[in-house]
């Protein structure tokens, strides 16, 4: 059998990976540390000179593009090694290797039992696996000289890397590496880390150095300061764009205008037991807009209802929206001189609460350029403002923290937070989300320019 090498070199860190024949190799760290680029190419090189059967498993629900699938695809393409690469399995040509791409959760894990030949685990983004989902995997990887690789960057103290630890004493190796350990690392990527260093230092730590988050920092707006807060408000001439969070019981919408890199919340509608057809209704009383209505909001809205009347949310925004008059923004009604245009710029789906929280902190505080893009109108707001200084997440999670009955008893608002919060993100989400097309859609105006001309 022919025996195919490649030259690569790693940090030098990672050198003790390569003569630990315990079980369990953690490694963590920050961004740029190299370690998921290290593992794809000694996990390939071994499969590649003898018969490795590798499961790389990552948290169910994120994507197989953004998993390390794209990684050992660059490195097989990149040296021309002797692999077939299919949509979730590569086989090598020579050894018969075989490298299967899956994901999990806790509902999910039992179906890895069916993987129990296989002698290589690799576990992508490890402080998403649950201690429960590890319990079960653990003794389902059977081979006596099988290995389980952990690649995380740290979140909380007592996850699963700590249990192991805790409990093999004597089975485990343990690398903690960031981008200063890694002398292949590029330019920008140093760039990057030095400006957040400077702008935001919890970030810095806790991205780059991969230290765990500081206490406070379960906060969902972390940077938000005096200096998002500007006196807002509407302007007859520009697009009106009106998000919203449907709730049975607590609907969140807010009004703000946007140009290609801010956006400018002016006005904030918290209601409870009001169904949207009465939303929208008070919303248009209160700005009989002259011009084009964008609709942001709840992808959710689409196909449910969180009332008794007929049709979905979405449906009763545009029944009221067409009974106020206005028509469908499209070329044709355009052409013939409509003024008053709907347009419904909404998602297919509301993805991940995690990609939310980043495009909005994002925007909140830009961590390389120092730059603020989202502006509150503190006085028309003030929910939202609470939002952004209150709203926490459980520690290690993507759930909101819960308000007591108590508190709730002695701040009301406190029952709309994680509706505003959805309700604000989802206009950010859709424009310039870490997934969405973030190429812009409007003429830049400088809305900020045309107040002050107001005045």
């Amino acid at each position: 059998m022919a025996v195919i090498t490649f030259n690569w070199e790693c940090p030098a860190i990672f050198e003790p990976v390569f003569d630990f024949n315990e079980r369990y190799i953690l490694l963590s760290g920050g961004r740029g540390s190299g370690k998921s680029w290290f593992l794809a190419h000694m996990l390939l090189e071994e499969a590649t000179k003898e018969k490795h059967d590798i499961l790389c498993i990552r948290e169910f629900g994120s994507r197989l593009e953004d998993s390390s699938h794209k990684l050992f695809r660059q490195i097989i393409e990149r040296h021309k090694l002797p692999w077939t690469v299919q949509q979730t399995k590569m086989i090598c040509n020579i050894t018969g290797s075989q490298i299967i791409f899956i994901g999990v959760n806790d509902n999910t894990v039992d179906s890895v039992r069916s993987y129990e030949g296989f002698d290589r685990i690799y576990f992508e983004e490890a402080q998403a696996l649950s201690k429960y989902s590890f319990k079960i995997l653990n003794p389902t990887i059977r081979t006596a000289r099988a290995k389980l690789y952990f690649a995380y960057n740290p979140k909380k103290k007592n996850d699963v890397s700590k249990y192991i630890r805790d409990t093999y004493p004597n089975k485990f190796l343990y690398i903690h590496s960031t981008y200063i350990d890694n002398p292949f690392i590029e330019e920008d990527i140093i760039s990057d880390a030095k400006s957040i260093k400077e702008n935001c230092p919890d970030d810095y730590d806790e991205i780059y150095l991969g230290l765990l988050p500081k206490g406070g920092s379960t906060k969902v707006v972390k940077y938000f300061t005096e200096e998002n807060e500007l006196p807002c408000r509407y302007i007859p001439t520009q697009d009106l764009h009106i998000t919203m969070d449907f709730n049975i019981g607590s609907q969140a919408w807010f009004c703000l205008h946007k140009d290609t890199k801010n956006y400018y919340y002016f006005d904030q509608f918290c209601k409870q037991n009001v169904d949207s057809g009465r939303m929208i209704q008070q919303i248009l009383d209160k700005y009989p807009h002259p011009g084009l209505i964008v609709i942001n909001g709840d992808a959710s809205g689409k196909a449910r209802k969180t009332s008794a009347t007929e049709g979905t949310d979405f449906d009763l925004v545009v029944n009221e929206l067409l009974r106020k008059g206005y028509v469908v923004d499209n070329k044709v009604n355009r052409k013939a001189g409509y003024k008053k245009l709907y347009r419904l710029d909404v998602r297919k789906s509301n993805g991940s609460r995690k990609n939310r929280y980043y495009s909005w902190n994002y925007k909140i505080l830009n961590p390389t350029t120092g730059d603020r893009n989202i502006f509150i109108n503190p006085v028309t707001c003030p929910i939202a403002v609470k939002t952004m200084e209150e709203l926490e997440l459980i520690e290690g999670t993507e759930d909101f923290k819960k308000f007591s009955a108590s508190d709730i008893s002695t701040d009301p608002d406190l029952i709309f937070l994680e509706h505003v919060f959805d309700s604000m993100s989802y206009s950010v989400n859709y424009y310039n989300g870490i997934e969405a097309d973030s190429s812009p859609k409007y003429k830049e105006k400088d809305i900020v320019e045309e107040w002050k001309k107001q005045r």
